[in-house]
């Protein structure tokens, strides 16, 4: 198996750590909502894709394009 790159150990932390801080802020930002008796984070995004099926669909389609680029990219070959 190949070894990976600088570049990918780079980017790869960098991912990991946006995923992760996008978590925390989430988490945070439902706390908050539930403390002052909100509509969490999830029933707003059910409210709003039911009121945007096309907007939701395309979106759905986008993220899983990026995340098909993401997991799909081949090895850069062997010098």
């Amino acid at each position: 198996m190949p070894s990976a790159p600088d570049t990918y150990k780079w980017g790869m932390y960098l991912v990991i750590a946006g995923v992760f801080l996008l978590f925390v802020l989430l988490t945070i930002a439902e706390i908050y909502f539930d403390w002052h008796g909100w509509p969490s984070i999830g029933y707003r995004m059910e409210t709003w894709s039911r009121k945007n099926p096309w907007f939701a669909a395309v979106l759905l389609v986008g993220l899983g394009a990026l995340l098909a680029h993401f997991v799909l990219n081949p090895w850069p070959p062997e010098k």
